[in-house]
This record gives structure tokens, sequence and C-alpha cells, in this order.
């Protein structure tokens, strides 16, 4: 079947046991002495581009957090898999927004030359999250590729 996640790895552990996201990774990286936040590492860094994506330190009130949309094939090529997936329960909330919001999507497909009408193809989207009061505010979609 096709299968839709919402939340990362982290949060949804039946993720580790199939292929999904591959070149957007979500870590817990350290940005301090005390203060660790739910990052997202790009594995594959274009010359010039960051890897590291951290969101506002957990010690603080968020005000920026990062998601990642992917759509990949399922287990049988001829499924489809959807994560949506934040750093914390608002970015996770954002991407869910993105993805369910017609002019976002025709934008995205657009940027990643999927034509209207023709064949998906796999792909991976960061998305920067300007957050107030644990709202999601603004996005801003920060990089995108194709994944095949």
């Amino acid at each position: 079947n096709n299968l839709i996640f919402v939340g990362s790895r982290t949060e949804n552990l039946t993720l580790n046991e199939i292929p999904n996201t591959s070149g957007f990774v979500f870590k817990r990286l350290q940005v301090g002495n005390n203060d660790w936040v739910q990052g997202v590492v790009d594995l594959r860094p274009r010359p010039g581009e960051a890897a590291t994506y951290l969101p506002t330190p957990e010690s603080q009130p968020l005000q920026v957090d990062y998601s990642v949309i992917t759509v990949t094939h399922g287990l049988e090529r001829s499924r489809w898999t959807l994560v949506l997936a934040g750093t914390s329960t608002v970015g996770t909330e954002d991407a869910v927004d993105f993805a369910c919001d017609p002019d976002s999507v025709k934008d995205l497909l657009h940027r990643l030359k999927i034509q209207p009408g023709s064949p998906m193809t796999p792909f991976e989207a960061l998305l920067r999250v300007k957050v107030s009061n644990d709202v999601p505010l603004a996005t801003e979609l920060v990089k995108f590729r194709r994944t095949e």
C-alpha cells in the first residue's frame, strides 16, 4: 500500500525498517555546553551549502524549526511512501500544512521540474519554519532534490 508517516524516525520507529529519507536525517546535536537540539543533517550537501540545520536551542523559546518532506518508492516499487517530519512537533505540523497546501505543493513540484500529469519522482525537501508561541508562521523551502 501507499503509506504516509507523520513524524521522524525518532517518533516513528517503523521508519527504521523501511527505506525513506536518504539525504536529510534527524540527529541530536550539541550546540553549547548544556544545549542540545534535534537538528537536520544534509548527508550530501553541494559545494557551498550548509550541512547542518539547527532549530532554536531547547533552552530558549522556539523561533526557528526545520522539517523534511520525503516522497519515495514503497517496499513495492509501484507504491509510494510520504514522510512529513520536523525536528519538533511544530516542525512536523508545518510539514503537514505545507503538504496540504495546493500552492506550496505546486511550487515545489515546479521547482523539481515535475510536470502536472507526469509520473511522480522521488524527492526530499527541507523547510525552515519561523515560529512564534509554538505556532508556525512562515515557511521557507531551503533545499530540495530529486533522489532518483
